[in-house]
């Protein structure tokens, strides 16, 4: 008997976040940036690409004094993201981004062929898509892989 196509495996999009939706879905786990961080430690949902530069400013931009958050709070949400995603090390450099520093995300999303980058700042990202990344904002994103949930 022939599989459904209701039963095939579907693989799990990869994804690269930017840290203003990390910072943003920690600060508020109830908005959609907050939805894709819990969507982020459920298995099989989608792979969270990173490199070490990534993870880096995740942890000194979440501790910055403005956003008072706790030290548990803070250990926690960077303990989810290294204890969920995938750490590349990206052999390729790009001048792109409008913000020098967004090209960590470029880079990270071309090594690990990521079928999304997804940013709460899209004028840091003036395209459409990179090397077949497509550039999405949280609302976008949870539209495109929860349909049924907005």
């Amino acid at each position: 008997m022939p599989k459904s196509k209701h039963t095939e495996k579907k693989s799990a999009p990869r994804v690269v976040i930017d840290t203003n939706v990390f910072v943003s879905g920690t600060l508020n786990p109830d908005n959609l940036p907050g939805k894709i961080l819990f969507l982020m430690a459920c298995p099989g949902t989608f792979e969270h690409l990173i490199s070490r530069e990534i993870f880096l400013e995740y942890s000194e931009v979440i501790r910055r004094a403005k956003f008072r958050l706790s030290n548990e709070k803070i250990d926690a949400a960077l303990k989810v993201v290294l204890d969920t995603a995938i750490v590349l090390s990206p052999g390729h450099s790009f001048v792109i981004s409008p913000d020098p520093d967004d090209n960590k995300f470029l880079e990270c999303a071309f090594e690990g062929k990521a079928h999304f980058l997804v940013t709460g700042n899209k004028k840091h990202f003036p395209f459409p898509t990179f090397y077949g990344t497509k550039i999405v904002t949280p609302e976008e994103f949870i539209a495109l892989i929860k349909p049924d949930e907005k």
